[in-house]
């Protein structure tokens, strides 16, 4: 047997391992370190943890489902407030909205200005529910990597980049909330997640996804596989992943939808795919990526420097 079969097959089963693991596609030698930083955090962690009767209980389904859902009157005021500030500068004309050009044509629009800054009740979402739920999951304090907002218009397109099913594939330590500042229901493109399990079973699936797929795309479009571009791939990945879910879990996708404030913390490497409105119909969401901390967030830091996206992930889990 070709040693570099060998040493292929050895990769792999390290990658899976590490994926069943730490919850993470980064792969087995760089995850193991966020776990290493979670459970230092935890053993940093003094005192006891927020409402473990309400919070405790969320946190058992984020841990079983890889996402959960949460809703208060507090989340629906804040979202209320961002809601009706957002509406008034885009009736004044002010410019939001960064327009992307090529295939996604206006219909995935990213705020430009620093989220945190300039809607500062957002601090009030996480000294409530959103604090109390993270702590829960993570048995520790926490922190906030970034913030962003998205505004998602319904177009005759099909569903493109995020829009697709995908993976993150960062640190398995990181939560994402998606937080919905209007309601929602099921026009609205509301995000979709797969469970853990089911997403593992499809990537234990997926191993020479890509060669299947390129070479069955060259063959039926008469191209070189060398020929065919980023987009394209990834299209034809959403495609595989599409296919199977479809096909075998269907009836287990997740998408919460409701009140302003309607919020869904979920694992980043699970399966999953952003909003796609349909036609005529829009859906601002917010975005925060989180992740354990080994003291409590600080706040006053945020308020100074905002919370920018900077990088996918933190190359460092203690930043």
């Amino acid at each position: 047997m070709p040693v570099s079969y060998l040493k292929k097959a050895t990769s792999r089963f390290l990658n899976m391992r590490a994926l069943k693991k730490h919850h993470s596609k980064m792969g087995w030698r760089d995850a193991p370190r966020y776990t290493s930083y979670l459970r230092s955090c935890q053993k940093a962690f003094v005192g006891d943890l927020p409402e473990p009767q309400i919070y405790g209980k969320l946190a058992g389904e984020f841990n079983k489902e890889a996402s959960v859902s949460v809703w208060d009157e507090n989340l629906e005021a804040v979202a209320n407030q961002m809601f009706k500030r957002i509406c008034d500068w885009e009736e004044q004309g002010q410019d939001l909205w960064l327009v992307p050009d090529g295939p996604l044509l206006g219909s995935h629009q990213g705020y430009v200005g620093d989220v945190w800054k300039d809607f500062p009740e957002l601090e009030e979402a996480f000294r409530g529910s959103f604090g109390s739920l993270l702590m829960n999951i993570y048995k520790a304090n926490y922190k906030i990597f970034y913030a962003s907002l998205v505004k998602s218009v319904g177009t005759e397109l099909n569903a493109t980049g995020s829009q697709q099913w995908h993976s993150d594939g960062g640190p398995g330590s990181c939560v994402i909330i998606a937080m919905y500042l209007h309601p929602t229901d099921e026009t609205s493109g509301c995000l979709q997640t797969l469970p853990w399990n089911a997403s593992l079973e499809i990537f234990g699936q997926e191993h020479g996804r890509d060669a299947i797929v390129k070479s069955r795309y060259a063959a039926e479009n008469n191209v070189r596989i060398a020929d065919i571009d980023k987009l394209t791939l990834r299209n034809l990945r959403h495609k595989y992943y599409d296919d199977l879910i479809q096909e075998n879990f269907r009836d287990q996708i997740r998408m919460p939808f409701g009140k302003a404030g309607s919020s869904v913390l979920f694992r980043n490497n699970t399966l999953h795919r952003g909003g796609h409105p349909e036609l005529g119909k829009q859906r601002y969401a917010l975005l925060i990526h989180c992740y354990p901390a080994e003291v409590a967030p600080p706040f006053h830091k945020y308020r100074e420097q905002g919370l920018k996206k900077t990088a996918g992930y933190p190359a460092d889990p203690g930043f």
